[in-house]
């Protein structure tokens, strides 16, 4: 089946209605998302910044099969302009000297870009920052009026969630999970917005059917179709605040 996508016309950079545009775009999406699809067209056309553009980086870049399901890779096809920050200096050396991408070295809490975006797309990365309400902080000051900022992070209410408490008596697993700093529902998604002076508008869930490896597969799978049944069972969050 084929999955509707929230129709949207290019919008420049001077776009005074690029605001309303991304507002009408995010509420026709979906509570549940299949894939990361519809988050990506949003930024068709844009002026998008990336961070924590890396993720994943080391093992797809070119001439490996895999590099395709790189993020940043993705988006470069639909951007106008698209700019990744991340704080792994020799991978950001490898993505921008070597690759040709345009990756700069800053930190998620601190960044200073002296540059406004029209969406800011961060995902995977508030649960590891010392102090997750700083990265709204400054993606809102580098935000066009009516600017998009899109953070997706694990769901603490997710099946694979339960099932880790269930069987292991831990809801994380592996090096990456265990370096998380925080669970963020909608509820505290939202109070964050609020102290740092930005909307929560839209909250989306879904679950990604991980490709490398068989066993992966089929694990995510059967947390994918839980996900089908009840949002909240979802493995991951989406939340979007947009800048007033």
């Amino acid at each position: 089946m084929t999955e509707q996508l929230p129709s949207q016309q290019q919008v420049s950079l001077a776009s005074s209605d690029c605001g309303s545009t991304l507002t009408a775009a995010v509420q026709r999406l979906p509570e549940i998302l299949r894939t990361r699809q519809p988050i990506h067209e949003l930024c068709r056309g844009l002026d998008v910044l990336v961070v924590g553009a890396l993720g994943g980086y080391k093992d797809r870049r070119p001439n490996s099969k895999w590099e395709q399901e790189w993020e940043f890779y993705k988006l470069e096809k639909l951007c106008h302009t698209i700019v990744g920050i991340d704080i792994d200096s020799e991978l950001v050396r490898l993505a921008s000297s070597e690759d040709g991408h345009d990756i700069r070295l800053a930190n998620a809490e601190t960044f200073n870009l002296n540059a406004e975006f029209d969406v800011i797309y961060a995902t995977h990365v508030i649960e590891h920052l010392d102090r997750p309400g700083s990265l709204l902080i400054q993606s809102f000051k580098h935000l066009r009026r009516g600017g998009l900022l899109i953070v997706e992070t694990p769901n603490p209410f997710g099946i694979n969630v339960a099932i880790g408490v269930l069987f292991k008596g831990t809801a994380v697993g592996g090096l990456q999970a265990t370096r998380h700093t925080c669970w963020i529902d909608e509820q505290n998604a939202e109070e964050l917005g609020r102290r740092s002076g930005i909307r929560l508008i839209r909250t989306c869930y879904y679950t990604m059917i991980n490709p490398f490896g068989f066993s992966l597969k089929i694990r995510s799978f059967v947390y994918w179709l839980a996900g089908r049944i009840r949002k909240r069972w979802n493995c991951n969050a989406v939340y979007m605040y947009q800048a007033n």
